[in-house]
């Protein structure tokens, strides 16, 4: 009779040992996999907001997402020249005036999908305004999915809609305009010289890079890649150290501030200020994107 063969405990070792070295193997591969599948998505989503833009722009003839109006408080109900007032709704509007009298609207830039949702009559909060690597704003979503079509809140989204497309040109071509006269613009797609050159959104940080625990990484940080979407209607990864080493070589892509990143993002409500205070990653870096020299007319990429 033949008798059988039980493992050795040495085989036993040598085995856990192969499998231990597999699996370790192959969860940085699976982790490489998730986090490339979740990059696809956002880059995704980046276009579809383009496409959003694109639609606007052809049903409010070629004028850029501009929702200040420069009015008379006292002939507008209480409303300011950094309100951004609801196309359907002149009654219905968000205080955008930041604490710092130099940034005037430009808090608007991460909420402006939100507020897009009033003109489509689409509800507020849609999965496409966030990258699926934004932690933040995704955890606030999660929490708050009640709030979701109340039309007295405005989202942050993951992509950022660049100032210069309501801000005067004035603003970014030497000494700066007073707050209300530059911070408000109905610029023309006529206006942009170098389609393919200017960014008109850009996600609001490298999160694929951005390491668990510690603060967002800055769009516009020398560590960063991130993803942008050009007047022309296309969307790459820039790497913004090379984007960089450009600008020093062609004053003309150099930006004219400094900005840094929110690691998160308050739901605006109606008829009331944005009032926040933000961490931030590194302090500030030139805010590319954001304040392109020349304004509108001017050129963010090397193309």
């Amino acid at each position: 009779m033949n008798r059988r063969r039980a493992f050795t405990l040495i085989e036993v070792l040598i085995a856990v040992v192969i499998i231990g070295l597999l699996v370790g193997l192959l969860i940085p591969a699976l982790g490489q996999a998730r986090r490339s599948a979740r990059a696809t998505v956002g880059a995704a989503n980046l276009r579809s907001l383009n496409g959003v833009m694109n639609a606007y722009l052809n049903d409010f003839r070629e004028i850029y997402l501009t929702p200040f109006k420069d009015r008379d408080p006292a002939q507008s109900g209480g409303a300011y020249w950094f309100d951004a007032v609801a196309p359907n709704d002149q009654l219905l509007y968000w205080r955008f005036q930041s604490a710092d009298p130099e940034s005037g609207t430009d808090a608007f830039m991460y909420y402006w999908y939100s507020f897009l949702s009033v003109y489509d009559g689409k509800p507020r909060f849609r999965e496409e305004q966030i990258s699926p690597d934004d932690a933040g704003i995704r955890t606030q979503a999660n929490t708050l999915p009640e709030f979701w079509n109340d039309h007295n809140l405005l989202w942050p989204s993951s992509y950022v809609y660049s100032p210069v497309f309501w801000s005067d040109s004035g603003r970014y071509l030497g000494p700066w305009l007073p707050t209300d006269a530059r911070s408000i613009a109905a610029n023309s797609q006529a206006n942009v010289r170098s389609p393919a050159g200017k960014v008109v959104l850009f996600q609001r940080a490298d999160f694929v890079n951005s390491r668990a625990g510690e603060l967002l990484l800055s769009w516009n940080s020398p560590k960063a890649n991130t993803w942008v979407a050009t007047a022309d209607g296309s969307c790459s990864r820039v790497r913004m150290r090379d984007l960089m080493a450009a600008a020093e070589r062609d004053n003309a892509m150099l930006p004219v501030e400094l900005d840094r990143t929110f690691d998160s993002l308050p739901i605006v409500r109606s008829h009331g200020p944005l009032v926040a205070e933000f961490d931030v990653e590194e302090g500030g870096f030139p805010a590319f994107f954001k304040s392109t020299r020349f304004g509108i007319a001017g050129r963010d990429l090397q193309r």
